[in-house]
């Protein structure tokens, strides 16, 4: 993304790039929403729900330690 944002050249990796799907688009921001300065655990996952008052489903929590997986994968690179 940066190479974009300087050189006005979108890499192939960004033309390639499947799209977001719509129905996804809230989880995406939960996720963000969490700023956890660490990997999700389960507890902080369960805390951060209550605290929101929203009852996730098992899918949507694995989508959620998923994309926390891809995150961290990444900033740790």
């Amino acid at each position: 993304m940066q190479v974009y944002k300087t050189t006005g050249v979108k890499p192939q990796l960004l033309l390639d790039r499947p799209e977001f799907p719509d129905e996804l688009f809230y989880i995406w921001k939960w996720h963000c929403g969490m700023g956890n300065p660490q990997q999700l655990s389960n507890i902080e996952l369960k805390a951060w729900a209550d605290l929101m008052r929203i009852e996730l489903e098992i899918w949507e929590v694995e989508v959620l330690r998923s994309l926390d997986k891809i995150y961290w994968g990444i900033v740790n690179e």
